[in-house]
């Protein structure tokens, strides 16, 4: 691959389809017709190069270190291994492979540990623990797990160190994915724009017609509850509907006091 490409292919011989050609290459050129064991041979040597080709890509990526960009996994050279086992992985047995991740477990140069279902590098599950103490312990945290990169952290040390060309080209097939999706969408609904026209009136006359009836009620609801018309309540005590007015009743009473004054002080003259 040439300078400045965001994938890096291993040694042509150390790819499947290097290994595929120099197998056949063997038969090809012999110079007598293979009997059945012999091609069996083959086959279990084209076997045998590809785990082994597995396994040295393996060993030859470094562990994730957030500070260190020659770590991750978009590095040409680690991208183009990581693809390249890819590949084996699908062409031969997985059950192939077990030995290959036993051993790399023992290996101080693996790539990185084994991967588990708890996300975390001891393998433990936290909440599961704190469920079996009925919630009276809180597990105490192992010294592997602590101050782990979120994924989102992950994520944007792989971004930070891609090239302007490798960010380009993931940006653009982000976009690619996105348009597709949409006009998939706009496929299964082509009058996607009218429903939404159409809902959003109907949404809003149903809004309309809910505040008209809480207006209604409202205006018909009295101000205050007879209960609570009294002082401190109401400033205002309503007025009676029927019956004499209090200010009326009030004046009339005392006009009668003023008649009965006089009515007095005209007896006393007389006398």
């Amino acid at each position: 691959m040439s300078k400045g490409s965001p994938v890096i292919t291993p040694w042509y011989y150390d790819t499947k389809e290097g290994i595929d050609y120099f197998t056949q290459l063997l038969h090809d050129h012999s110079d007598h017709k293979w009997t059945p064991a012999e091609h069996e041979a083959n086959k279990k040597l084209n076997q045998e190069m590809k785990l082994g080709a597995y396994e040295d890509h393996a060993k030859a990526l470094k562990k994730f270190d957030g500070m260190d960009k020659s770590t991750y996994p978009s590095e040409p050279r680690n991208r183009g291994k990581l693809l390249e086992m890819k590949k084996l992985e699908e062409d031969l047995n997985p059950k192939l492979f077990e030995n290959i991740i036993d051993n790399l477990g023992k290996d101080t140069k693996k790539v990185q540990p084994k991967k588990l279902k708890t996300g975390n590098p001891s393998g433990r599950d936290y909440w599961k623990e704190f469920v079996a103490s009925d919630g009276k312990k809180m597990p105490k945290v192992s010294p592997e797990d602590r101050n782990q990169l979120t994924a989102q952290q992950t994520w944007n040390a792989i971004y930070q160190g891609m090239s302007p060309q490798e960010k380009g080209t993931w940006n653009a097939e982000q976009r690619r994915k996105k348009q597709e999706k949409i006009n998939e969408y706009k496929k299964e609904n082509p009058n996607l724009a009218q429903q939404i026209i159409k809902d959003t009136m109907e949404t809003h006359s149903k809004g309309l017609e809910r505040m008209n009836v809480k207006r209604e009620e409202v205006r018909k609801t009295p101000r205050f509850p007879e209960d609570q018309m009294e002082f401190p309540f109401a400033y205002n005590k309503p007025q009676s509907k029927y019956g004499l007015h209090e200010d009326f009743v009030n004046n009339k009473l005392y006009e009668g006091e003023i008649v009965k004054k006089v009515e007095k002080e005209i007896d006393d003259e007389k006398i």
